[in-house]
């Protein structure tokens, strides 16, 4: 007789012989025993766990000679019959290849055929979840109501991909995956049946990669048992399970603890070496951090693993949580990394230099860092502050005649409340027109200076008096409606007008609110006021502006103007402004929206500019976007630099960020095109070679043929193809091209000189010299056969019929540029 897997020849017979599913057995032991027998029964586990064999079983104790039983005899003919898979009413169907509705049609086409040999006639559905969406559709009638003969059993491994009305249908029984301790007694008493010797820590090693299924675990050790030449062996277990020897993980951890990263790159050379798997030793590492974790918060834990009971401990007292935890999420993080390394080493060790780099932030660490930052955003404060008080200075001295505005405003916000007592107080504070005709310009029956292409020596004087009077009023309003001091001021006399109002009897709610409306318009209206000033020189300069035909382009300072309403004659589109008439609830529209680096210095959009800034800084803010694209600008003659100079404003340079062109003969074209290698081309034959379809230059040459079965990738890779091969017995010599010589690094050599032993099948030795830039290598032979094959395209393209019909016909032509070899 044939040998038969373990699996096989040890899976249960009757209930009794069932591990860990105890939960399961006593439902349908009881259902059994006082015949509550369901018409479809679901098994959902994951794989090995015994689904299919309960199944089984269960048709047993519905078919056994000696009647329904939770005990089947497994001596008669029907209980035989099942399990050596011949019994006729017992139908097991795979649903993983039968998942058509013909399939599932044809056999319910038997359904109301009565048993032929047993009681029940069972339907065994393996990996239910597998059928189509039809097939359960054509399945749910019969399942809900089946001739009483009929006895479903289905089992599977994803109950979620199961419809509901499948599983409403359905008893459940969710099977659970065994524990090491299970797996370990059934393991050992197997091999003792069989009379096999073990190891218990080999038994340990199967049940733990078993993963909670029996049947992998008894197919691991069937190949233990082979492998071992019919013992299994803890050495044995562990190479074939590619696990890592416990001395290596201990010098890991032992250079950790040390510090010493050199003796860690000598741990992963000799795991390399013996061909350990980058994963592995990440979990392994991780496994160890895991239980120096578990004897830090539970110091009375018993670790599993006795071999480093010693260096754990001694990790525990060392390292502090935090740090335990870093390394976990290191390892963690690096295991899920690996797959986009440059290579699986390249990973590991990036992860090691992660290890022994990072460490957490220790309480001092990290106070020290706080009070940095703290003294940073002070210092930054104190800077942001500085230009305040400087502007504060200077608009002091010069702002002296322009204070009325300011202090009209003030009186007409502080005076108003006073006729409260009156008995209508509500239309007191509306007739305030005092605040509306202040911001509009005066007119002025003088010509607008907009004409003046170049300023006049004579009245340079004026604007300067004039600008910095204007400047001063824009300054002291904003810094006025900017001040603490003065806010509270206000706050401080409303709340003494309300409390004079309420004693007098009067409620001072609204007219409070009203008054407060009317000083926010009144300061709005100032604001505005300024913006059409500072709008009206922004166009005066745009016009001045010549147009861009000459040569030359004048220098621009402040003219002396007095605000007035633009009539928008600009080639440039404007903002639109706001009336001074509108609505209360429209002044806050334009406030409301003020960003957060803006709340220094409030209402500050695009014409107002910076408030502190001098007019020469101004006008060099705003000529940049309406100056003309002229790509060069000459220097002012002498003549015009001395007329500027009164006025104290610098000449704006338009072009001052546009770089001029160099032809410098230094400079690289990025698309150079590709010079063909007429000698590769010639010596191999190609322009013939590419017409009988060559693509690729492992086929005419055989250090490129090599460079593929190698397998190599990233730098290993580069290097192989920028060089030549030669062979002489075991010797063998690579020249690289020079501009690849950053290449030549020990450790790609190392992994190319294995690679090639593979393939070559004996050992050699490498030699790598720098050659010159003429080397024949497959780089070279891949773009010279991309080049021939282009080349191909275009003629086959140029000689084709259809195209010099077109050609003839449409005068058409071919733009080579788009040619494509495929």
């Amino acid at each position: 007789m044939s040998y038969q897997a373990l699996a096989r020849k040890w899976r249960p017979q009757n209930f009794g012989q069932l591990m860990g599913q105890e939960h399961v057995v006593a439902a349908l032991s009881n259902a059994l025993t006082n015949d509550r027998l369901h018409h479809a029964y679901l098994f959902t586990g994951t794989r090995g766990v015994g689904k299919t064999t309960i199944a089984r079983i269960f048709a047993k104790s519905l078919n056994c000679a000696e009647g329904i039983t939770a005990e089947p005899c497994g001596k008669c003919q029907n209980c035989r019959a099942i399990e050596e898979g011949r019994f006729v009413d017992l139908v097991e169907v795979d649903a993983a290849s039968r998942t058509k509705v013909e399939d599932t049609r044809e056999i319910l086409d038997n359904v109301q055929y009565r048993p032929t040999q047993g009681r029940y006639k069972v339907y065994l559905i393996d990996e239910v979840h597998m059928l189509s969406r039809h097939s359960f559709n054509a399945l749910l009638k019969t399942l809900e109501e089946p001739p009483p003969h009929i006895k479903f059993l289905l089992a599977t491994t994803d109950p979620q991909k199961l419809p509901v009305t499948i599983l409403s249908r359905c008893l459940q029984f969710s099977l659970k995956a065994m524990n090491v301790a299970q797996i370990e007694q059934q393991l050992n008493k197997i091999l003792s049946a069989e009379q096999l010797s073990s190891e218990e820590a080999a038994i340990n090693r199967l049940a733990v990669a078993a993963n909670g299924s029996m049947r992998d675990a008894l197919s691991l050790t069937d190949q233990a048992i082979a492998q071992g030449n019919g013992r299994v062996l803890e050495q044995v277990v562990k190479n074939m399970l590619g696990l890592l020897d416990e001395q290596h993980v201990d010098a890991l951890l032992k250079a950790l603890l040390e510090q010493d990263f050199a003796a860690a790159m000598q741990t992963v050379e000799a795991l390399f070496l013996a061909s350990a798997d980058p994963t592995q030793i990440l979990v392994e590492l991780m496994d160890c951090l895991h239980q120096i974790a578990l004897l830090q918060s539970l110091p009375e834990y018993q670790i599993v693993a006795s071999a480093n009971v010693s260096l754990l401990t001694e990790a525990a007292q060392q390292w502090t949580a935090e740090q335990v935890q870093l390394y976990y999420q290191i390892c963690l993080r690096g295991r899920k990394d690996l797959p986009y390394a440059a290579s699986p080493r390249a990973g590991l060790e990036m992860t090691l230099m992660r290890l022994f780099a990072f460490s957490p932030v220790s309480v001092e660490r990290k106070a020290v860092l706080t009070a940095v930052k703290q003294s940073s955003i002070a210092d930054a404060n104190v800077a942001s502050t500085a230009p305040l008080a400087d502007a504060e200075k200077k608009t002091e001295n010069l702002a002296e005649p322009q204070n009325n505005l300011a202090s009209k405003d003030e009186q007409a916000i502080i005076v108003e409340p006073e006729p409260e007592p009156e008995p209508e107080p509500e239309p007191e504070p509306e007739p305030e027109p005092e605040p509306e005709p202040e911001p509009e310009p005066e007119p002025e029956p003088e010509p607008e200076p907009e004409p003046e292409p170049e300023p006049e020596p004579e009245p340079e004087p004026e604007p300067e008096n004039v600008n910095a009077a204007e400047l001063a009023t824009e300054h002291e309003g904003y810094y006025q409606l900017a001040d603490e001091s003065e806010a509270d001021d206000l706050h401080a006399q409303q709340a003494q007008i309300e409390s004079l109002a309420v004693s007098q009897g009067y409620e001072a709610q609204k007219p409070q609110t009203k008054t407060t409306e009317h000083a926010t318009v009144s300061i709005q209206q100032a604001m505005l006021s300024v913006r059409q000033a500072k709008q009206q020189k922004i166009e005066a300069a745009e016009k001045s502006a010549p147009a861009a035909t000459g040569t030359e382009l004048p220098t621009i300072t402040k003219q002396p103007e007095q605000p007035k309403p633009v009539e928008q004659t600009s080639a440039e589109p404007e903002l639109p402004t706001q009336p001074l008439q509108t609505a209360n609830n429209h002044f806050a529209e334009p406030y409301s929206e003020v960003k957060e680096d803006e709340q220094q210095m409030p209402w500050v959009d695009h014409w107002s500019g910076d408030m502190f800034a001098s007019p020469e800084q101004e006008a060099e803010r705003v000529m940049p976007e309406t100056a003309m694209p002229e790509p060069v600008t000459p220097e002012p003659a002498a003549d015009e630099q001395q007329q500027a100079e009164p006025t104290q404003a610098e000449p704006v340079e338009l072009n001052a960020g546009v770089a001029e062109p160099t032809n410098s003969p230094d400079v690289i074209a990025i698309d150079a095109p590709y010079v063909p290698r007429e000698d590769i081309i010639q010596s191999l034959n190609l322009a013939q070679a590419v017409e009988q379809d060559l693509r690729h230059a492992k086929e005419i040459d055989h250090w490129s043929n090599l460079v593929e079965q190698t397998g190599l990738v990233g730098l290993q890779r580069q290097l192989a193809l920028h060089s030549s091969f030669i062979q002489q017995g075991s010797q063998v010599t690579l020249s690289l091209v020079p501009a690849q010589s950053h290449l030549n690094d020990p450790n790609n050599l190392e992994t190319i000189k294995q690679s090639l032993q593979q393939v070559l099948q004996q050992p050699i030795e490498l030699q790598v010299n720098i050659g010159s830039d003429t080397l024949v290598t497959p780089y070279e032979i891949q773009r010279a056969i991309d080049y021939c094959r282009l080349q191909y395209a275009k003629q086959s393209l140029q000689q084709d019929a259809n195209v010099q019909l077109l050609q003839q016909t449409f005068a058409a032509q071919v733009v080579e540029t788009t040619v494509v070899a495929l």
